[in-house]
């Protein structure tokens, strides 16, 4: 009963304060198993408002199976009709509330990277409406898998999220305004040292969003993109990270000219699955989004997709599609992949410097009005 009324509450976050359920929205409802108690309370409460709501179910251990049981030999007309139906849903519906639940994080190790690869631009159209058109909440609810694989007990493991959800939006909205008003809008150059990554990029007429509960819950980001082609470095990873759906261990990427040029994994078989994604198209190797994390109660790698980028003291870069709008830098690709870097002193400290000045050091802001975010 206690978790059914937390779960209620962020019912209320994601119906009222993020997608702004009114009468006449048409919500689609898509949930994994794991995710059925809070779907049914996003449902109620959509409903109770006077939306329409679709709901479905979609399992990704399903999924997975499917594709492996693909045909390599038929045409690719096959995943457009595969796709067909979410395609349709996503058409019809105004505003869209995801809830994942990963049971098994490993799902698609099965799954030939090539068949993934052409399943996730079959979907491309879709998503590219969803992100750019609708309006969009999505959550993940913790799993035992993933506290295990984190090494946390899943009562913990639950206690960070609800933790995490539950903040002083208000004020954290007022101190990352700051942020970006007075450091990070103003600035021409971005520099980061993360353990061993160092990137440097140029942010010269980039604009940065405030993003906390509006499209991920928990939340807490601010983020925009590097101005394309002058993004240089190396970003090294030494704990295992989700990439387009599978666990990579020790991941290694090299940049010049705002590319990938050149990558390493410590695992052979996840070596050729990141090749296979990093040549899904013409823009899978360039990079649409850099952001930083400011949930402080989240202060570990995770490989909850949503945990891990909002951790204080992080930040993260996307492989892909930029976000369209004011933070829009050009680069297209049906993939989207976070990857975070930490900066406190735990994983080799670092630091973030705006036109030469440091701005924050090991996962913490020097300005005293952001200290919320430390």
């Amino acid at each position: 009963m206690k978790n059914l009324n937390k779960l209620s509450k962020i019912a209320d976050i994601m119906v009222n304060d993020s997608l702004h359920i009114t009468s006449g929205d048409r919500l689609l409802l898509n949930f994994s198993v794991g995710g059925i108690e809070l779907a049914k309370l996003v449902g109620q409460k959509a409903a109770a408002l006077g939306a329409a709501v679709l709901p479905r179910c979609h399992e990704k251990n399903v999924e997975a199976s499917i594709l492996i049981g693909v045909n390599k030999k038929i045409t690719p007309e096959i995943f457009t009709e595969m796709v067909a139906g979410e395609n349709s849903d996503i058409n019809w519906c105004t505003k869209v509330a995801y809830i994942r639940h990963i049971e098994n994080p490993n799902v698609y190790d099965q799954v030939d990277p090539k068949i993934l690869a052409q399943y996730h631009q079959s979907l491309y159209p879709s998503q590219k409406i969803r992100v750019e058109r609708r309006q969009w909440s999505l959550i993940y609810l913790p799993s035992t898998a993933e506290a295990k694989r984190d090494k946390i007990s899943f009562k913990k493991y639950e206690e960070l999220f609800f933790k995490a959800c539950s903040q002083p939006w208000d004020k954290i909205i007022k101190a990352q305004q700051i942020l970006i008003d007075k450091y990070l809008d103003k600035g021409k150059t971005l520099e980061i040292f993360a353990g061993k990554s160092h990137l440097k990029m140029s942010i010269d007429k980039q604009v940065f969003e405030n993003s906390t509960i509006e499209c991920n819950i928990p939340g807490s980001e601010v983020f925009s993109s590097p101005v394309r082609h002058t993004l240089e470095g190396q970003l090294i990873l030494p704990y295992p990270v989700m990439f387009s759906g599978k666990i990579i261990p020790n991941l290694k990427l090299y940049f010049e000219k705002g590319k990938v040029i050149r990558h390493e994994t410590s695992d052979k078989k996840c070596q050729k699955f990141v090749e296979e994604q990093l040549n899904i198209d013409s823009g899978a190797r360039e990079i649409g989004e850099i952001a930083f994390g400011t949930n402080r109660i989240l202060k570990q790698p995770f490989l909850n997709g949503l945990f891990i980028e909002k951790v204080a003291g992080s930040g993260h870069l996307a492989l892909g599609c930029a976000y369209q709008g004011k933070v829009d830098n050009g680069v297209r690709s049906t993939n989207h992949i976070d990857l975070t870097f930490m900066m406190n002193k735990k994983y080799g400290g670092g630091k973030v410097l705006v036109d030469g000045k440091i701005i924050q050091k090991n996962g913490k802001f020097i300005d005293k009005r952001l200290a919320i975010l430390n």
